[in-house]
């Protein structure tokens, strides 16, 4: 039972454990890091001097480098690295090993592998995004649930002249100039308080006073 249940919890978190012998050449696997690099034991079998299929040049040279570093106390590693699978797509992973020296010479490594592709990816992205949003030609504020100003992009700055460190923890209401109608917040807020996106014109004013209106998009982010 423990160890199905090891091997379900491995596979959740698409972890491995690897342990390489550099004296006689043995890699062992686990079932998880056969997943990781996609492929199996009756596909490939891993040796010592085989396994650098899965590292792309540049991290070959990192790890000869590494490894010429003699040590007499074994050395724990960990890094996040790219690396590649079996059928040459690829990904990201995450390595924890401990490396043992004996004369001068690497005898042995076990190591813990992570497959951490979808988070750098999903990383890339929210980075991505995070631009396009600072870079966008249209003023972009988020506030919490109870309309506390959590993000201002660079476009409101110029727009309003205020900068994010002034407004940042304050409520949108500091841009009210008081000349747009209070039916117009009424039908802006009954339209947020049921999930809609509401659509419409705020006369506003900077930071210095002077009145601008603003056609604004306000969403609800679920």
């Amino acid at each position: 039972v423990e160890e199905t249940l090891l091997q379900a919890t491995q596979a959740i978190a698409r972890v491995g454990c690897a342990e390489s012998d550099f004296v006689t050449g043995t890699v062992f696997w686990t079932e998880g890091v056969y997943r990781i690099f996609d492929t199996s034991p009756e596909e490939f079998t891993p040796t010592t001097r085989n396994i650098d299929r899965f590292l792309p040049r540049q991290s070959k040279d990192e790890l000869k480098a590494f490894f010429a570093e003699a040590s007499d106390e074994p050395r724990t590693q960990s890094q996040e690295q790219e690396m590649l699978t079996f059928k040459g797509q690829r990904i990201w992973v995450f390595t924890s090993g401990t490396t043992i020296w004996e004369n001068g010479r690497v005898v042995k490594r076990v190591s813990v592998m992570q497959d951490i592709t979808e988070r750098i990816q999903a990383g890339k992205m929210l980075r991505r995004l995070s631009g396009i949003i600072e870079q966008a030609p249209l003023s972009v504020i988020i506030t919490d649930r109870a309309g506390t100003i959590e993000y201002v992009n660079h476009r409101f700055s110029v727009v309003t002249g205020y900068s994010a460190a002034e407004v940042l923890g304050k409520n949108p209401r500091l841009l009210k100039s008081g000349a747009t109608p209070p039916e117009t917040y009424r039908a802006m807020w009954q339209a947020l308080r049921h999930g809609q996106v509401w659509t419409g014109e705020l006369l506003n004013r900077t930071k210095s006073g002077e009145p601008y209106l603003e056609s604004a998009v306000i969403a609800p982010v679920v």
